[in-house]
């Protein structure tokens, strides 16, 4: 449950970041949306709560 609440947040907090053009970078895990990459750390949490909900 702990997991799911964190990553339900995550998603919600990377959506509305992108929606407003701000990049994040974490200074602890390896997230940087703002790399040319970055729209993959969006892609990969969508997935982890896709998988979850199945």
């Amino acid at each position: 449950m702990r997991l799911s609440r964190f990553a339900a947040g995550l998603h919600n907090l990377l959506h509305q970041l992108d929606d407003a053009r701000v990049g994040l970078r974490s200074l602890e895990e390896p997230i940087d949306t703002t790399a040319p990459d970055g729209d993959l750390v969006i892609r990969a949490v969508d997935a982890t709560l896709q998988l979850q909900a199945a």
